[in-house]
């Protein structure tokens, strides 16, 4: 990120009219140490402009030469990402490995994991047609990930998928991942685990009295004494990564967001707590945002507040862009350098998209034959109009189907900018320590 010392000594231009602002133009005014910034939303240039500048701009009494030196320095928008062509590296390849499930959560947006499919589990063909497809195509593979359904019900078809690759692409070994309930995280799936180092994404809600509200067995039951149980065990060899889906609930019982993160944190000896709002593709029971905006935010002041700074990869997100300067046009990749494949080869832009058959791209049996689907990205008119679509990395799926996440996602990435510029201001040792922690996250310990 560059640190360009704003100039007043540009040459004086006479103009008799105001045009506006350029979009881009972020002020922050930091009271306590009488200082401001320009901050450019697009390239993430930081320009230190007189204080008394900066609060004319705020109270919009600036003259047009003021205006015009200002719109000077400010860059047009390029996303680094286009014009699209095919990447060289796939970033992620989920497999629906089975969309068979031992639970049937409430809230579960697969309906209890079936995706409304039949239930069936990939086979042996279809495993290797999907690798030997994703893994000629580019070269380098990632991240491959082992997706549910419960894909621990599943273990000899996750057994073949990475012996299948060791042996056939051994200079492309990806990252592997799995994402479980954990009620069948037992010693033949740990052996599984340890033979391809799989790292473990397991779920669970918080307290029992949450977490079995909602997820719970077949029969009725709750989850938490045997998932609690499975998980604290394999922690205590192994590293695991904990993801909780934080509702209404959450809030009545008073526990914040920043709560649920300590509370599995310090459960599960984990630094990797992903706390995900809850979502429903039932447009009648659409989540209220209202209430978790607010929590967002406090949830991002506890970031900035916190001495034990809980990371998770939206603010890493943001925190990276504001390093980098790079903007994309994509939000998160879906169908470009991310994609899943479901039990019986279809292959979809992302798990979410697979409560429709017009999201399938193609089927790996028949590769030539694909679907030109039209994915939402930031070049649509909505988007065009926001200054901070830099920053924005909402879920593709779901911002179309619920455009109020716009307000959500501006608000919180406002509040960010002016936390980070503050610190820019006020505190230079917190802001770069709060960065190297953004690069190191998601780096991979052992224990």
């Amino acid at each position: 990120m560059a640190l360009a010392l704003f100039s007043m000594l540009m040459p004086r231009i006479d103009l008799w009219w105001h045009t506006m602002l350029k979009e881009n133009a972020f002020i922050h005014i930091s009271n306590s140490t009488q200082s401001a910034i320009l901050f450019d939303t697009f390239n993430c240039k930081i320009y230190k402009i007189p204080y008394e500048l900066a609060l004319k701009i705020q109270s919009g009494d600036y003259s047009v030469n003021e205006e015009s030196l200002i719109n000077h320095y400010l860059s047009d928008l390029n996303y680094s990402d286009y014009p699209l062509s095919t990447p060289k590296t796939l970033d992620s390849l989920r497999l629906i490995i089975t969309n068979k499930c031992n639970f049937t959560c409430k809230y579960c947006f697969a309906h209890a994991g079936s995706y409304d499919l039949p239930i069936h589990e990939m086979t042996n063909s279809v495993i290797e047609q999907t690798i030997d497809y994703f893994f000629h195509k580019y070269q380098k593979v990632l991240q491959v990930s082992f997706f549910g359904g419960e894909p621990l019900l599943a273990l000899n078809k996750i057994e073949h998928a990475c012996s299948y690759i060791q042996k056939n692409y051994p200079s492309k070994i990806p990252n592997y991942s799995l994402v479980t309930n954990a009620s069948l995280l037992l010693k033949p799936a740990i052996k599984l685990i340890e033979r391809y180092d799989i790292s473990v994404i397991a779920s669970i809600d918080g307290p029992k009295e949450i977490n079995d509200s909602y997820r719970i067995l077949r029969n009725g039951s709750g989850t938490y004494n045997l998932v609690d149980k499975n998980i604290k065990k394999f922690s205590e060899n192994h590293t695991i990564a904990i993801e909780s889906t934080y509702s209404s609930l959450h809030l009545d019982k008073g526990i914040s967001k920043s709560d649920l993160f300590s509370y599995l944190s310090s459960r599960y000896n984990t630094p990797k707590v992903i706390v995900a709002d809850l979502i429903n593709n039932d447009p009648s029971k659409q989540f209220n945002f209202g209430i978790p905006l607010n929590e967002n935010l406090n949830y991002f002041k506890s970031f900035f507040n916190l001495e034990e700074r809980q990371y998770n990869d939206e603010i890493v997100f943001l925190i990276r862009t504001l390093v980098s300067g790079k903007s994309y046009r994509l939000f998160c990749g879906a169908g470009y350098n991310k994609f899943a494949v479901d039990m019986f080869g279809n292959v979809y832009p992302c798990h979410l998209f697979l409560d429709e058959p017009k999201n399938i791209l193609f089927n790996v049996s028949n590769c030539s034959k694909q679907n030109d689907i039209s994915l939402f990205d930031k070049s649509n008119e909505r988007c065009s109009q926001c200054s901070f679509r830099a920053f924005c990395s909402i879920c593709t799926h779901e911002i179309e189907r619920q455009p109020k996440l716009c307000t959500y996602q501006q608000n919180k990435i406002e509040f960010f900018l002016h936390s980070m510029l503050e610190l820019f201001l006020s505190n230079h040792k917190k802001y770069r320590e709060i960065i190297q922690g953004a690069l190191l996250y998601g780096v991979k310990s052992s224990k």
